[in-house]
């Protein structure tokens, strides 16, 4: 097996014949090959992202090439990987999925393992098996070149690598959010979580405030948690997934009008896609219930100075308001109206009393994105259809993986105490070193080993 770097990306195109592609191009392009029908080579070409391509064999018969070559979409790159296999890629045994697991990139993009009919495996890049990027690309219809079958025979190759080139992350989510469908954002904290999360096929993710002070302080989210703490948490986050759309909490800005400005500025330039400003009182009184809120004004001048901070690097501004529960829901209404009229992309009302209320706050938000928490707790928390029914776009959930891990950390304290050296919710240690990418370590750092 072989690896050669080009120096080229795809112009959204695929396809097998290199010569009238690179014609038609007017230069060289990296061509991605697999079996056809009749020991045909498939042909695919995406114009249209909203387009799934398909092409591979459905035999071993079709598959058996002796060699062939892929452009598999890595974070520095195309890489053209040749593999000299009788069964090839595209073949329905395992023989082929066996070769598959040398070079597949979980974290980088490119081929991945998924079961095919009859307990079979192909190489693909669709199915939790894949690789992170191929999955989504599949998942959200980009391009994901493969059989049409059950197996998805072929390779897939994820275009977001060099689309993501020529679009920053806040114009990315706004594309996203222009689309019809419900945003389903995982709450992240770290490195790890984020990079589970984009595993998971998750294309956008929330930096909770409360799962930042949960993991650093061990402790609750009550404005303990500094700026600083939480920008090198936004930075862990980009690190482990640079490729998914992070909404930034910022809490109350960390201090007035100009902090606000300071912690925008701040997130827009180190990536993010969105900030979350609120309009609670800081430095909070000395108790844990209620939220108590600037006024009006006050909550008007933040807003406009965030948005204006925001025109540097283009980040959105999701505007949320604290009040309803101390100043009622016609108060809540009216901020919420305030910051659409001032600009702000996303809105958020707070703690809605009933469901109703979260419709009505939608109505404020005159057309614009709302974004709710829908983890568990207090008050009626709407499921996810009941939320997409009362027009809320994006749905974030704070404890859907935070309160398992507490659990799982608890359970494992408890087998030790109990005498034991494993917990019963631990991964088995192959998956556990697959999780977090020991085998990936290996196949990037082959190229540069001296043996």
């Amino acid at each position: 097996m072989a690896a050669e770097l080009f120096d080229h990306r795809l112009d959204h195109m695929v396809a097998a014949d290199a010569d009238a592609v690179a014609q038609e191009l007017d230069r060289e392009v990296a061509v991605a090959e697999v079996p056809g029908d009749a020991d045909q080579l498939g042909i695919g070409v995406g114009m249209d992202f909203g387009e799934r391509l398909g092409a591979g064999a459905h035999g071993d018969d079709a598959a058996a090439n002796e060699r062939q070559a892929i452009a598999v979409a890595q974070a520095g790159g195309l890489w053209q990987v040749e593999q000299e296999i009788g069964a090839g890629l595209g073949a329905q045994d395992d023989a082929a999925a066996v070769a598959a697991v040398e070079i597949d990139q979980h974290r980088v993009g490119g081929i991945g393992r998924v079961p095919g009919a009859g307990g079979k495996h192909g190489l693909a890049a669709q199915g939790h098996r894949a690789s992170v990027s191929g999955h989504v690309a599949v998942q959200k219809g980009v391009c994901g070149v493969g059989g049409a079958g059950d197996c998805g025979y072929g390779f897939g190759i994820d275009h977001r690598e060099e689309t993501n080139t020529m679009t920053t992350a806040p114009e990315r989510l706004r594309a996203l959010l222009a689309q019809p469908g419900f945003v389903t954002m995982p709450a992240v904290w770290d490195g790890l979580s984020a990079m589970l999360s984009a595993a998971a096929g998750f294309e956008t993710a929330f930096l909770s405030g409360s799962c930042c002070a949960a993991a650093r302080l061990g402790g609750p989210d009550l404005d303990l948690i500094s700026f600083g703490e939480m920008y090198n948490s936004f930075e862990m986050v980009r690190g482990a997934a640079p490729q998914t759309l992070v909404l930034a909490d910022g809490d109350h800005g960390y201090g007035n009008a100009m902090n606000v400005q300071r912690t925008v500025r701040a997130y827009g330039r180190a990536g993010a896609a969105a900030i979350l400003i609120e309009d609670k009182i800081t430095p909070r009184a000395l108790q844990s219930a209620g939220k108590p809120c600037i006024s009006r004004d006050e909550a008007r001048m933040k807003a406009r100075a965030a948005i204006e901070a925001a025109k540097e690097s283009g980040i959105l501004i999701l505007a949320r308001t604290d009040c309803r529960p101390t100043q009622g829901i016609d108060e809540a209404l009216a901020r919420i109206e305030m910051y659409a009229k001032e600009g702000a992309d996303i809105l958020f009302l707070d703690s809605p009393a009933t469901h109703e209320e979260y419709a009505m706050g939608v109505q404020a938000a005159g057309g614009k994105p709302c974004f709710n928490v829908l983890s568990p707790g207090p008050g009626p928390i709407p499921s996810r259809e009941e939320a997409i029914k009362l027009g809320i776009k994006i749905g974030t959930y704070p404890t859907i993986m935070l309160s398992p891990a507490i659990n799982a950390m608890m359970q494992g304290l408890k087998a030790l105490q109990d005498g034991g050296n494993a917990s019963a919710l631990a991964l088995p240690a192959a998956e556990h070193r697959e999780v977090l990418g020991y085998p990936a370590y290996d196949v990037a750092g082959k190229p540069y080993r001296l043996d």
